[in-house]
């Protein structure tokens, strides 16, 4: 009686083991539709909003959709209907990157980071419908910029900020190609690609934070600033 009491505990847990590995495989086969993508800058492991994200397969990069990816650099598809898949993940300023998703089962979250730069997969997604982040209200009120006295080829910039603001990126280029986050400072000095004639230059602010691990960063829109040297 004992080992038949035991044998069936045994085959009690055992029947238990198998209904939560059935059940977890049936969650996995009912929800093995979505696939979530968060995608970060490879340098400084910020989040990058707005950027371009496709999901499809090798014939069609974006048959299962093309979204932008929100303030927390995050995009959800749902209802993919292919276990082998192609993300394609692009945004100005930032090298395309390509990731094949061989199995949903295995893999819901994919985390692709970009190098800043040019080049590279591109995704077309359409633009966000409104504004990031509405709450910040961070935002460039005016840019000064005068002759750098100890060399000819630089100018130096000066920013004044709606809020507080810790970093700033400057550029010759509209997608800040090449172009890194640096202290803000005042002034900040840049170094012409040129020196003849009038040029423009786009500045850019943020506030970059950490918190418990996580970046947290507020961007200010582009601001496109006219200069004679």
């Amino acid at each position: 009686m004992a080992t038949k009491k035991g044998f069936s505990g045994i085959a009690l847990v055992a029947g238990s083991i198998v209904f939560c590995l059935g059940h977890l495989s049936m969650a996995a086969g009912s929800g093995a539709d979505w696939l979530e993508v968060r995608v970060l800058d490879k340098q400084n492991g910020t989040v990058v909003a707005d950027a371009a994200v496709c999901v499809g397969t090798s014939a069609n990069p974006h048959q299962f959709g093309a979204r932008r990816s929100d303030a927390s650099g995050v995009v959800r598809f749902d209802d993919l209907l292919s276990d082998s898949l192609v993300v394609t993940v692009s945004r100005k300023g930032f090298q395309g990157r390509e990731q094949r998703v061989e199995s949903l089962n295995q893999t819901r979250v994919v985390v692709l980071k970009l190098a800043p730069g040019g080049g590279g997969p591109h995704c077309e997604a359409p633009a966000a419908l409104a504004p990031l982040d509405t709450s910040s209200g961070l935002a460039i009120d005016g840019v000064s910029i005068r002759k750098d006295p100890g060399d000819s080829a630089r100018i130096l910039v000066s920013v004044r900020t709606s809020g507080p603001a810790n970093q700033a990126r400057i550029s010759e280029q509209p997608d800040f190609a090449g172009s890194d986050w640096q202290e803000l400072k005042q002034p900040m000095a840049y170094k012409l690609s040129g020196t003849a004639g009038a040029g423009q230059i786009y500045v850019q602010v943020r506030r970059h934070v950490q918190s418990q691990g996580a970046s947290i960063e507020v961007i200010s829109p582009v601001e496109r600033v006219v200069y004679r040297p």
